[in-house]
C-alpha cells in the first residue's frame, strides 16, 4: 500500500505507480469522494518499491501480503 502526503499531486503519483508495478497488476485505489487516499495491491520489485518510496508526494509504502492459491 502507498499513501500520498495530503495536498500532493495524486494524479502524478498515480501515473508513476502505474509505471512501476509489475505488468498485469490490478491497482486498487482507496478513495474519499474523488480523492485517492491510498493505492493497494501493488506488486513491486525491490527497485520499484524504493522508487515509489522516494517519489515526491508519497508519505509511506507498506509491504503487502500476497496470497497464492493452487
Amino acid at each position: 500500500m502507498a499513501v500520498p502526503i495530503p495536498g500532493s499531486d495524486v494524479k502524478k503519483i498515480d501515473d508513476f505507480i502505474q509505471s512501476k508495478v509489475q505488468r498485469g497488476t490490478h491497482i486498487a485505489r482507496i478513495k474519499d469522494g474523488d480523492r485517492i487516499m491510498a493505492w493497494c495491491g501493488l506488486h513491486l520489485d525491490p527497485e520499484a518499491k524504493n522508487a515509489v518510496e522516494n517519489f515526491e508526494g508519497v508519505e509511506e509504502v507498506e509491504a503487502e501480503m500476497v496470497s497464492h492459491y493452487n
